[in-house]
């Protein structure tokens, strides 16, 4: 079989909502921690919050289009929970777990050598695309299929 790359990259609107909603909520956090409410300081954060809207837009769009995942016939490419790039042959995959981080799906995927897991996004922009891949690679009896065989998202 031939093996073509097939890239698949993260849903913007889901990844932006999260990130955003979590950076307001950290500043807030901070905010009410060091000065307490003070109402008259609410349109200097209400300015700060817009300003920080191209700030979180941008960050959004480096990560949708600098962390893609990978899928070829033997393998699956995608990242560890610290941002480092892990290819892995489909027969490595041992064990897949979901894992829910800030209302975003990741499946959370171990492998047979020991070494960090892969985490994959399950908000793809065409994450039915990617799981008739998989499915279709994969072998009978891998984790990872049987994961989304059963997955409803």
């Amino acid at each position: 079989m031939e093996n073509h790359r097939h890239v698949f990259r993260s849903a913007f609107k889901p990844l932006f909502i999260r990130t955003y909603a979590g950076a307001l909520m950290v500043y807030c956090l901070l905010t009410l921690a060091e000065d307490g409410f003070e109402p008259d300081m609410v349109a200097v954060d209400l300015l700060l919050a817009l300003v920080g809207l191209p700030l979180v837009l941008s960050l959004t769009f480096v990560v949708v289009r600098m962390f893609p995942t990978i899928v070829t016939s033997e393998r699956l490419s995608d990242y560890s929970f610290w941002g480092r790039r892990r290819t892995v042959e489909w027969e490595q995959i041992t064990a897949a777990k979901l894992v829910n981080v800030l209302g975003l799906q990741y499946v959370r995927l171990r492998t047979d050598d020991g070494r960090s897991p892969v985490w994959v996004g399950l908000f793809l922009r065409d994450f039915e695309g990617f799981r008739q891949l998989v499915l279709a690679f994969a072998p009978e009896g891998n984790a990872f299929r049987d994961f989304l065989v059963t997955y409803r998202g």
